[in-house]
């Protein structure tokens, strides 16, 4: 199964930006050798031994825009696409962009927070990118256009494709608790996400 693009989506300018503002980003990085890299990924990633005492609260934000590997990049910026471009056409760019930060940086303090001794570097977009998730499976009832192998595309609702997605999170949490993606980020993200969304409707619900 492979979702492709969402329905009834307006052209997602703030979204392609930041795809292809990651992309640019993770092809410079390809241009640094071993020690320019790692010296890097120190400089912008979040480590949560450093980042209080350093005070290098940039990190907070400039980690999201740091990526692994090409499959890292890929599997972000496809759910960034999905996500973020049926925000976008529901919101407006101020609170698009807003969210995005938001949602980076309470992802960013929840790994330190459970793993504040530990020097691994947290890098990538996917915690603000759940927190996008979460908010759209709350407020939005979009379908996206899906292929099924090997022969089939149909509309899936958002809601079944993201729940499917936080599925495969948990499992991953309770099966595979030291593996090196952030998990926890995740969960935090889309919990995140669904809270604000929760938050919205209720307030659209008072005044209409």
């Amino acid at each position: 199964m492979l979702p492709l693009y969402p329905n009834d989506i307006k052209f997602p300018v703030l979204t392609l930006s930041i795809i292809f503002m990651n992309i640019g980003i993770f092809i410079f990085l390809l241009t640094l050798n071993q020690f320019q890299l790692v010296q890097t990924y120190y400089r912008y990633g979040v480590v949560p031994v450093i980042i209080f005492t350093q005070e290098r609260f940039i990190q907070l934000i400039t980690y999201g825009f740091i990526h692994d590997n090409v499959m890292h990049l890929l599997g972000n910026m496809w759910l960034l696409w999905l996500s973020g471009s049926i925000l976008e056409s529901t919101k407006s760019k101020i609170f698009y962009i807003f969210f995005v930060f938001l949602a980076a940086i309470v992802t960013a303090l929840i790994y330190i927070m459970a793993n504040n001794n530990s020097t691994t570097i947290l890098v990538g977009f996917s915690g603000a990118i759940a927190g996008i998730m979460g908010y759209v499976f709350v407020t939005a009832n979009n379908t996206i256009r899906t292929y099924i192998f090997p022969l089939f595309i149909v509309n899936i609702n958002v809601k079944v494709l993201f729940v499917l997605w936080l599925v495969i999170q948990c499992l991953l949490m309770i099966y595979f608790p030291t593996s090196e993606v952030s998990v926890i980020s995740h969960i935090a993200g889309f919990t995140l996400g669904v809270l604000v969304g929760l938050m919205d409707f209720t307030v659209k619900k008072k005044i209409f």
